[in-house]
């Protein structure tokens, strides 16, 4: 059963990368007047439809340049919409336009977003742009007319037509597909899909391609395609929110039966806007804000539809118990910056002033981290009741950073390792989970290290985070202390203690002899 649905998996994807999805901005306005047919809806669309050749960059080690075929479309004067796969690793563009003759385009004419498989090509053409009809108006069982080049040019602006055979299509993307039975094959992707108005409501973008199944084919809404492609052309790429988690769902969820229990969280990371909060992976994500989730696919449309700094409530359910915290949305390119620069600032050390080849030994560690082969040791942790605390040594923070780092995508070089330790030099970062009888009791607490006669007072860094439960009989404090470790010994233990407003007290005890 597993192994059939991983095939069945890798074949979707597979078909996915072959064809394409979207389009444009809202410029061009419907007319609502009625196409004829699709012999009349070919015939209009025929000079706004053209060919792109691709010549790829040579793969790493090699001097061989690869080639694909696709379709694109004007949807604007001098602006050509296709798939991000069409374009992508594009050492240079060859477009075909219907009169025969073809336009070279440089990558610096070339704005494409992986995520959603959009592109839009800056050309020096001036083609009338096709008509842009309203995806969220389109009827199931409705007349599609689709328009592109299957298996390259020579059979150029081929027309195929059929029904559109769902909406809201959730395939494991970030964006809902329309669903059309329309032939679709490679060297369709990113042609246009015309009602019987001659109005493009979608984009042409992937088939099921398995044996025994027929008419099977995904177009991106136009709607959607809007926002992308003028996302691109003001900005030449596409902001998108993280909440810094990843997502589990067992071989049901491929078949698309939703979860009752909602769905799980396999990890979290821990420098996203999750990552301070008293959430863990095993809990079930049950909502976002009022918006209840039992797919993955619930997420991601969630997502779609917020931008960084966007605050939401995440509510879980964890051995039974409902569980709420307020987070703060990223902006995952801003993360990957951050990163790159090592420009964030986190967690925290004994062990000072750690030499290059100390440096160099967390990095490694910090990968090892993100691939899994590696966990922090339990020594790094102390228990206090139902209370925990994580200390960061100068060397598990840059292994931390590095970590982060791999798990956003982001390979750190030498220099960011470096930032990262000079920017923990000299202090030590205790994150803490700490349980209270209501919201905001840490209001006022005051945060001491002690170690031998010595006592040095802490600073916040950043917020306490909140988790609470709709009766407020659960209230969980997430925080992180920092502490100078001037004077202090590395090998000495250690207490840190948490003294509340209301006299209470929590205390955690490291023992540091032999941590790095």
């Amino acid at each position: 059963m597993y192994s059939r649905v991983r095939r069945l998996v890798s074949v979707l994807l597979s078909a996915v990368l072959v064809v394409g999805v979207m389009a444009v901005p809202a410029f061009a306005e419907t007319t609502g007047q009625a196409a004829s047919g699709p012999a009349a809806i070919a015939a209009k669309a025929n000079a706004a439809v053209v060919g792109i050749l691709n010549t790829m960059k040579p793969t790493p080690g090699s001097t061989t340049k690869g080639h694909s075929a696709g379709t694109g479309f004007f949807y604007k004067s001098g602006i050509i919409i296709t798939n991000a796969h069409v374009v992508a690793d594009a050492q240079e563009l060859k477009i075909l336009y219907s009169d025969k003759t073809t336009e070279i385009v440089a990558p610096s004419d070339i704005f494409a977003d992986a995520t959603s498989d959009v592109a839009v090509i800056k050309v020096k053409k001036n083609i009338a742009p096709v008509l842009l009809g309203d995806s969220d108006k389109v009827t199931v069982g409705e007349q599609v007319v689709a328009v592109g080049n299957p298996l390259g040019f020579r059979l150029g602006n081929s027309v195929s037509t059929g029904i559109l055979s769902g909406v809201g299509r959730g395939m494991g993307s970030a964006y809902p597909f329309l669903q059309v039975d329309a032939a679709i094959n490679p060297g369709n992707s990113g042609g246009p899909l015309f009602n019987l108005n001659g109005e493009v409501i979608g984009i042409n973008s992937a088939k099921m391609a398995e044996i025994g199944v027929e008419g099977l084919a995904f177009a991106i809404p136009m709607n959607t395609a809007k926002q992308i492609a003028e996302a691109l052309l003001k900005d030449g790429k596409v902001e998108r929110a993280t909440l810094g988690i990843e997502l589990y769902e067992d071989w049901q969820a491929y078949f698309g039966v939703p979860n009752e229990e909602g769905v799980a969280i396999a990890a979290i990371i821990s420098d996203g806007p999750v990552g301070m909060t008293g959430l863990r992976s095993g809990d079930r994500l049950v909502s976002l804000d009022s918006t209840s989730v039992y797919t993955s696919d619930d997420v991601h449309a969630f997502l779609a539809n917020k931008k960084p700094g966007d605050t939401v409530t995440i509510t879980v359910r964890r051995s039974g118990q409902l569980l709420s915290v307020k987070v703060t949305l990223a902006s995952q390119d801003d993360l990957k910056k951050l990163a790159e620069e090592g420009g964030v600032e986190e967690a925290g050390g004994i062990l000072v002033d750690l030499t290059a080849g100390q440096i160099q030994e967390a990095a490694d560690f910090g990968q090892e981290m993100a691939t899994g082969w590696a966990d922090i040791s339990d020594d790094y942790f102390a228990v206090s009741g139902s209370n925990y605390a994580i200390l960061w040594t100068e060397y598990l923070y840059v292994a931390r950073r590095i970590s982060s780092a791999y798990e956003f995508g982001f390979q750190p070089s030498v220099g960011f390792q470096q930032n990262v330790a000079k920017e923990i030099n000299g202090k030590v970062e205790l994150q803490m989970e700490i349980h209270g009888d209501a919201a905001n009791f840490l209001q006022g607490a005051k945060y001491t290290l002690q170690q031998g006669t010595k006592k040095v007072t802490g600073t916040v860094k950043g917020q306490v985070t909140y988790t609470t439960s709709p009766d407020g009989k659960v209230a969980i404090a997430n925080l992180a202390v920092r502490f100078s470790t001037a004077g202090l010994s590395p090998t000495d233990d250690l207490t840190v203690t948490v003294a509340q407003a209301n006299g209470k007290t929590v205390s955690f005890q490291f023992t540091i002899e032999d941590l790095r």
